[in-house]
């Protein structure tokens, strides 16, 4: 079993306040719905929704989801205490889990499914793998326990990258052709850029 953790609880400041978990996406329905589907189409299992700021907007708007929603009241503490929160909702006892922020979106179920296939076949419990594009690494990255046992103790203000330095014995890179890996949507423009194109792959 793999578990998926999405990373919704930022205050999206540079949206001018807007949620990205809410941003639409043309008969897909909002950015965190469509990655909770792809999600299930991967068959990982749970399926969690990390969510701070405007927590209950997310779960008014997005109640018919099969997910489970882990509210992180510290959300303004950064991604790391977020990823924290939502590592402790796996329990003591967690399975390999993906990480996936909503600032990557339009990732495609494919490259979920060979991170799953990928982590079925490594023995290494602290397994950090990534994938990567173009020579760039990028999200969503697949953890064992192991790894997020270490990541649960460290300070909030610590870097998750912190652990591929410490650790590049348990990194595994996997090569897609997935530009959706790449995504940063921290802005207005760069959220329409890469609608745009996941628009236009959907029609090639």
């Amino acid at each position: 079993m793999v578990a998926a953790v999405l990373l919704a609880a930022g205050g999206a400041s540079r949206m001018g306040g807007q949620p990205k978990g809410l941003l639409d996406v043309p008969s897909e329905g909002p950015t965190l719905a469509r990655m909770a589907r792809v999600s299930e189409q991967a068959g990982l299992h749970p399926v969690l929704a990390v969510v701070g700021y405007r927590a209950a907007e997310h779960r008014t708007r997005l109640g018919a989801l099969l997910l489970r929603w882990v509210e992180h009241p510290g959300w303004a503490g950064g991604r790391t205490s977020s990823v924290q929160a939502g590592l402790r909702a796996l329990g003591a006892d967690p399975p390999d889990c993906v990480l996936w922020p909503v600032d990557a979106p339009f990732v495609r179920a494919s490259t979920l499914q060979r991170l799953r296939a990928l982590s079925e076949t490594d023995p290494d419990p602290a397994r950090w793998l990534v994938p990567v594009f173009q020579g760039r690494r990028g999200h969503p990255v697949l953890l064992g326990p192991g790894a997020q046992h270490e990541v649960l103790g460290y300070p909030v203000d610590r870097p998750l990258s912190s652990y591929r330095t410490d650790h590049p014995e348990s990194v595994r890179e996997l090569l897609v052709d997935d530009p959706g890996v790449g995504d940063n949507l921290d802005s207005p423009e760069a959220f329409r850029g890469a609608l745009q194109r996941f628009q236009k792959e959907r029609t090639d």
